[in-house]
């Protein structure tokens, strides 16, 4: 009996020390919805390691198994009953997409409403319309607008510039007014959007429409969601601080080289 308890002793104090790193969250203070935030961050180590063992073992690449990750969570997401939405997956110039349209349109097509194109994150080689659809279903709702969630091509099968290309074509696309009549949009009230990767996709489009005669309209606002706008300067407080542990300087030189 002796002899178990100093290797019970390291099983409990392994476990704890476990749990105690997928709970800490670092320069947590001031932010709302901690609870919400831990799950993430646990999630993200969780997965994160889970891809570094992976690559180890030579099984697949870090980035196949976090960016797979999210089609797990998409199984366990409950069902849900869209009452107020219309939701579509379709091709817009080749590039699929997700529109999110009020019910009560009716194919009424003289009705025009206001748009959100979205470009989602993802570090440019995760994500998809599958992992944002809770937030541009709710963006939807919220809003009574017309949204787009853009499915573009990622990292490494797709590297620079496929991913901004395919959102390029969609957005100058639905910029044209005869084009954007087809979805019941205005081409002259539609704003573009991302979060992360998206919201470098977005800050990119926004300046071309607006510096060069791409199209007759151009996009009325740019919501950027925490977007990556440089890849010059690592050194810098938004790389060198953990950011909650969601990504940080130590994932950067790994995202980039993906991507470019």
């Amino acid at each position: 009996m002796a002899g178990k308890l100093p290797r019970l002793a390291l099983i409990l104090g392994s476990f704890v020390t476990l749990i105690a790193y997928l709970y800490h969250v670092p320069n947590s203070e001031g932010v709302a919805q901690m609870d919400r935030i831990r799950i993430i961050s646990a999630s993200m180590k969780i997965i994160n390691f889970v891809g570094l063992v992976s690559e180890t073992l030579g099984f697949a690449p870090a980035w196949y198994i976090q960016r797979n990750s999210g089609l797990i969570l998409k199984k366990l997401r409950k069902p849900e009953v869209n009452t107020n939405l219309e939701i579509k997956d379709i091709l817009i110039e080749d590039v699929p997409a997700r529109i999110y349209s009020p019910s009560n349109l009716n194919n009424d097509k003289t009705k025009l409403l206001p748009a959100i194109i979205y470009y989602h994150g993802g570090a440019f080689y995760m994500g998809s319309v599958d992992t944002h659809h809770p937030l541009t279903r709710r963006l939807a709702l919220k809003t009574g607008f017309i949204v787009i969630s853009v499915e573009y091509g990622l990292a490494p099968e797709h590297p620079f510039p496929a991913g901004i290309d395919d959102c390029m074509k969609v957005t100058k696309y639905l910029l044209d007014s005869n084009n954007a009549k087809k979805y019941n949009i205005d081409a002259k009230r539609i704003a573009i959007s991302g979060d992360s990767a998206g919201g470098n996709f977005a800050a990119i489009i926004a300046q071309e429409f607006v510096s060069k005669s791409i199209s007759k309209n151009i996009p009325r606002l740019q919501v950027l969601i925490y977007p990556v706008v440089q890849f010059f300067d690592f050194m810098i407080p938004s790389y060198l601080t953990p950011a909650l542990h969601i990504f940080h300087f130590g994932r950067a030189g790994q995202v980039f080289q993906l991507y470019l």
